[in-house]
């Protein structure tokens, strides 16, 4: 689904979504550094923001908006005790999600040739600067609404479905609450899934049946990480059980070389081709609306890192046209149903029933 409003979206019916990571870094960027403290003689401020890295999207569903993102950020800060003595250093967090409340924020202090004179400053940025931020973040989604709703709502269309607040009509599709966390509203089901791409191919009036043979392709590249082992996360893309968790319906999918799979209803399918154990994962994959027999090669890299995991993916063969939408879709419709289902932790305890 393109992420320009549609026409032929009547109603907001259709899902339609937007790559907003970009319009996130600016923000992040932008209001941070902003946030400054002084306490008993001590200053500490954000200088810079130095890295954003992560995902971000705006979904919009039957009228209803659904923000999904998991940033990590690393900041640069200062202060200074009153003295001449000057401190600096850096302030990790490393996940701002959709489903992370206010509190659950994890922050990674660190100083610049730490030191006892170097006490003072570090307990008023833990104290005094890390609440700031953590307000900071909880204000993200909705000014990620606020300022990117109009590109996937048709305007003058009321909504079949939504949330209405006190004092506001149904004109206009509401905010999710901040539970976005929970299977129905942090993840896309496979009958969206579906229903996104049958539009997407009625809106460029394609023969889906049309032969692959010369077509143009391109490769798309992704990468995310996981809060979880390399174990569980090449689990959660090889074991039916879990793989029907987060894909909200029937998958047919085994830890086994040359054994075919199905997802989303059949709307995804393919082979696997080669598997090494929590470290790499091959598929022949394809897309139902695409020319019969096209298939893209997918290359799931695992890596476990001393504090997450790691996952590179590399996707050939994917038609031109739907560069776009594949690099939409993996993070909306894997990593972020993946995360939304399982949490952002270790999760060798789950049990789908």
């Amino acid at each position: 689904m393109a992420e320009t409003k549609n026409w032929k979206n009547i109603n907001n019916w259709h899902w339609v979504d937007k790559d907003c990571f970009p319009w996130s870094k600016s923000y992040f960027e932008q209001e941070l550094p902003k946030i400054k403290v002084e306490s008993n003689g001590v200053k500490v401020a954000v200088d810079e923001v130095k890295e954003v890295k992560g995902d971000a999207d705006l979904n919009q569903r039957k009228g209803r908006l659904i923000s999904l993102f998991d940033i990590s950020l690393k900041l640069q800060w200062s202060g200074s005790d009153g003295s001449d003595n000057s401190v600096s250093g850096t302030i990790t967090v490393p996940e701002v999600a959709h489903d992370t409340e206010e509190d659950e924020y994890v922050f990674d202090i660190r100083v610049n040739n730490e030191s006892s004179k170097t006490d003072k400053v570090k307990e008023v940025v833990r104290k005094e600067l890390v609440p700031l931020l953590r307000k900071a973040f909880a204000k993200f989604a909705p000014a990620l609404i606020e300022a990117n709703a109009s590109d996937v709502v048709v305007t003058g269309s009321a909504p079949t479905t939504g949330r209405s607040t006190p004092g506001q009509t149904t004109s206009a599709p509401q905010a999710p609450s901040n539970n976005a966390g929970k299977p129905h509203d942090g993840a896309a089901t496979a009958k969206e899934f579906k229903s996104s791409e049958q539009q997407k191919q009625l809106d460029k009036g394609k023969d889906t049946k049309s032969s692959g043979k010369g077509m143009a392709t391109v490769t798309v590249t992704k990468s995310t990480e996981f809060f979880a082992s390399s174990e569980d996360v090449y689990k959660a893309l090889t074991e039916p059980d879990r793989v029907s968790a987060w894909t909200r319906s029937k998958a047919i999918i085994e830890p086994k070389e040359g054994s075919e799979f199905s997802l989303f209803d059949g709307h995804i399918t393919g082979q696997v081709t080669k598997l090494v154990p929590n470290k790499e994962i091959v598929q022949k994959w394809r897309v139902g609306t695409w020319p019969a027999g096209h298939y893209s090669t997918v290359k799931f890299e695992i890596e476990q890192k001393s504090d997450r995991t790691d996952v590179h993916l590399k996707q050939t063969g994917v038609p031109v046209n739907e560069k776009d939408a594949m690099e939409r879709n993996w993070s909306g419709y894997y990593w972020n149903s993946i995360k939304s289902t399982f949490g952002q932790v270790k999760f060798s305890g789950f049990n789908p029933f």
